[in-house]
């Protein structure tokens, strides 16, 4: 079975995984997950934070966006343009649906060099921080050139010891996991 095989059938058993969790557990989980991702000392001390708004399978960021962007971090959101992301900065009132169907920023966008942490969702993540996403790209061609720190999130269903890899698999710093 080839890497690119591997990782389809991956996705598709990660998918039944968190499908199965009930709502009351996602949301438990999500907050746990939120309060981690606030202690991290990368997180707690930056200033300029990438987060992601939630597609539907993901874990809700949306109150750790509300909560960052409250308190006076600039927090910053990725934008499908293309077939690359780029960065724009969060703003409440300019919110509006996008690629996907998510909500997205209509500010300008900055360097994703000028951010002191990515917050990053995936698929799947290992234990040497290895991160599958939904096949398209995005993050890595996002990451691939820059040095800021990432932090990837998932519930344990999402968690394995070893994910299969291709060589433009961008590897993270961390990844939080609940």
């Amino acid at each position: 079975m080839t890497t690119a095989e591997q990782k389809k059938q991956l996705r598709k058993v990660v998918k039944v995984r968190v499908k199965a969790l009930s709502l009351a557990e996602k949301e438990k989980r999500a907050t746990a997950l939120l309060r981690a991702v606030w202690n991290h000392p990368l997180f707690a001390s930056a200033q300029h934070v990438m987060l992601f708004w939630p597609l539907p399978d993901e874990i809700n960021t949306i109150p750790l966006i509300e909560h960052a962007y409250a308190v006076g971090k600039n927090v910053f959101l990725p934008v499908v343009v293309g077939d690359d992301l780029v960065v724009r900065p969060y703003n409440p009132t300019t919110m509006q649906p996008g690629a996907f169907g998510i909500l997205e920023p209509q500010g300008d966008a900055v360097l994703p060099t000028q951010l002191d942490v990515i917050i990053v969702p995936g698929v799947a993540f290992d234990a040497a921080c290895n991160r599958m996403g939904r096949g398209k790209g995005f993050y890595d061609r996002l990451l691939a050139n820059i040095s800021v720190p990432t932090i990837g999130v998932c519930y344990a269903e999402q968690y394995y010891l070893n994910i299969p890899t291709e060589q433009h698999d961008v590897p993270l710093h961390h990844v939080i996991m609940v």
